[in-house]
């Protein structure tokens, strides 16, 4: 049996040296609070949104810490902030490939690790009550801060409903706040699969057939690790454009299988 082994390593850095003098930041896709930017002095793609918003005083020992409403829910900022980037910092693949007996057998898993994407489909469906961490209809304590009226901070100690607590991540914009649905585009999948059997030479003797053989293949086999919960984190919403940190009712991503013969003369 023979064994060959192939490996490709990538990593792409690209940084925004300048644009004009006049404009230091140039929109590259988005829509509502999502905005996906070339911004001078930035890797490319740089993805802007709304973020929970925390205690922003570093001399407080709450710093950091959500500032929940008096009631106990979270809060989104009015302006948009740097949460990411959609460059992955690289991306590997490794290719096995298995001979015996006129029997191949090669398939290539391949990883992309980091990069960011923002789910628009996960922020309607925690709207509309569907998604999986919505399922629990009990009450919970958000973990957090209240202001105390005095100018400091009190750990919060109001119970919600888990009802209560979504309605407000997802009452901010028409995506509610961004940074509670941008998740980690790092995912490894095996990406391909392929089979094939060259016939004995001996059946081909007495046909002006030289060489033949079957052949299947597989692509798109399995999503081994994902942090997108089921959405392809390749699945991308703008076509015209190279912003690929969003995505908003992404189709699932087929998968396709292909059987071949091959015949020399």
């Amino acid at each position: 049996m023979n064994w060959d082994m192939t490996v490709n390593f990538s990593k792409n850095n690209n940084k925004i040296i300048a644009l004009t003098d006049e404009n230091h930041t140039y929109s590259l896709g988005g829509y509502d609070d999502v905005s996906i930017v070339a911004e001078t002095g930035r890797n490319y793609g740089e993805i802007y949104g709304t973020k929970f918003l925390r205690v922003d005083d570093p001399d407080s020992k709450y710093y950091g810490q959500l500032l929940l409403s008096g009631t106990g829910l979270p809060q989104g900022t009015a302006d948009k902030y740097d949460l990411g980037n959609q460059q992955a910092n690289y991306l590997l693949g490794i290719t096995n490939h298995f001979s015996y007996k006129g029997f191949n057998l090669s398939f290539l898993l391949d990883g992309r690790f980091g990069g960011k994407i923002f789910s628009a489909t996960y922020a309607a469906m925690e709207a509309a009550g569907t998604a999986g961490v919505t399922a629990n209809r009990g009450k919970m304590v958000v973990n957090g801060v209240i202001e105390d009226g005095k100018g400091g901070y009190v750990d919060n100690t109001t119970e919600v409903s888990t009802e209560e607590y979504w309605k407000a991540v997802q009452k901010s914009g028409n995506v509610g706040i961004v940074e509670a649905n941008l998740y980690d585009a790092t995912n490894i999948r095996l990406r391909n699969v392929q089979l094939s059997y060259n016939l004995p030479q001996r059946w081909l003797e007495k046909s002006p057939v030289q060489r033949a053989s079957l052949g299947f293949s597989c692509n798109n086999v399995w999503m081994i690790s994902s942090h997108l919960h089921g959405i392809d984190p390749e699945s991308v919403y703008a076509t015209g454009t190279n912003a690929v940190g969003f995505e908003n009712a992404a189709p699932p991503t087929t998968r396709s299988f292909m059987f071949n013969l091959s015949l020399s003369f």
